[in-house]
């Protein structure tokens, strides 16, 4: 058993090799947050404010520009229906973005929430809407 688990990882090995040899093409720009082609944003929602909302999931990245006239980020995500979870102590607790629902417990995945490409020091719910902010939701597997 210990013999087939070493060929086969060694075989995983050698693929991910290939894979990567196989680009012919450098990519134009170097990977970041700020650097990801996130596509055109799908517009949601109705009110005064605006703000840019990103998801980065496993193998999919896209954005929202979210309209509304909500306080915080978390209501007003709540509002145009992107994320979901539970309120504790009157904090959201973001388990399923986009429809996308992780569960900590099981596999260790989770939602971190970041502002401007950075980890978030507040929560969704707690987070006061900056117009010229990008807010995102990043899958994270500890």
């Amino acid at each position: 058993m210990k013999k087939f688990t070493a060929l086969l990882l060694a075989l995983l090995c050698l693929a991910a090799l290939a894979a990567c040899t196989a680009q012919q093409t450098p990519p134009e720009q170097p990977s970041s947050t700020t650097a990801i082609d996130y596509g055109e944003p799908q517009i949601v929602g109705e009110g005064a404010t605006q703000f840019v909302f990103r998801v980065t999931a496993e193998n999919e990245k896209f954005q929202y520009l979210v309209q509304t006239d909500a306080e915080t980020v978390g209501d007003a995500l709540l509002e145009v229906e992107l994320v979901a979870g539970t309120v504790s102590a009157g904090s959201l607790m973001v388990t399923t973005v986009c429809g996308t629902t992780l569960d900590y417990q099981k596999d260790s995945a989770y939602w971190a929430f970041h502002i401007n490409g950075a980890y978030a020091e507040t929560g969704v719910s707690q987070t006061k809407i900056t117009p010229d902010a990008v807010y995102e939701f990043v899958y994270t597997k500890a």
